[in-house]
């Protein structure tokens, strides 16, 4: 069984930092210490952490596992691109967008109608003066 630090602490009046190896006889309740986080207890020859199910990787097993990752988002984000494009296609090119934002414009506004008129019969609001001097 190996302790390993997961961050800096002192055993048997040694600072241990993290990764380093801490001998077995300077660490007097090793479970306790794993539960806080300080060490991690490796079984030797196992690989995997005590009391855990998680395996330890090498270095290329987790570069490997990283890029693998990283491939996956990749494709992941250019499929939803795809889709949103292809959605904006079956939604209609600049003609249909065109013509909807005509639509909303006629709606606000009645045929033939002065912006600056309100709709009730009122008589014209007349109060911008920008541009006017004032």
């Amino acid at each position: 069984m190996r302790l390993i630090a997961n961050k800096p602490c002192s055993f048997g009046g040694r600072q241990f930092y993290i990764d380093d190896e801490i001998p077995e006889e300077f660490v007097v309740d090793a479970r306790a210490q794993e539960k806080m986080g300080v060490i991690t207890i490796v079984k030797d020859g196992v690989g995997e952490p005590d009391g855990q199910s998680v395996p330890l990787y090498t270095q290329e097993q987790v570069e490997e596992m990283l890029a693998e990752a990283i491939a996956e988002a990749v494709d992941n984000a250019v499929q939803d691109m795809r889709k949103e494009q292809e959605a904006f296609q079956v939604a209609g090119g600049r003609g249909t967008a065109k013509n909807a934002a005509k639509k909303r414009v006629d709606k606000s506004f009645p045929a033939g109608g002065n912006p600056n008129e309100s709709i009730g019969g009122n008589a014209t609001t007349g109060t911008n003066t920008e541009g006017a001097g004032t």
